[in-house]
């Protein structure tokens, strides 16, 4: 959905976790286990996003 666009993707993170909290609010106390694992899998998608877009820039610097 963002491409190549870094911010794009910071601002799809930073919606991510305000709607996790905001479901965490509905709920009304800590959510299913299925939440949290869903939450720490889709970090990691970022986090794997932004460690390959700076890889892809250190060879281009290359």
């Amino acid at each position: 959905l963002a491409g190549d666009d870094i911010d794009k993707m910071k601002e799809m993170e930073a919606a991510f976790q305000r709607g996790y909290a905001l479901a965490t609010g509905d709920w009304g106390r800590e959510l299913p286990d299925i939440s949290k694992d869903t939450y720490k899998a889709v970090t990691k998608l970022f986090d794997d996003y932004y460690k390959s877009k700076k890889a892809d820039s250190k060879d281009i610097d290359n």
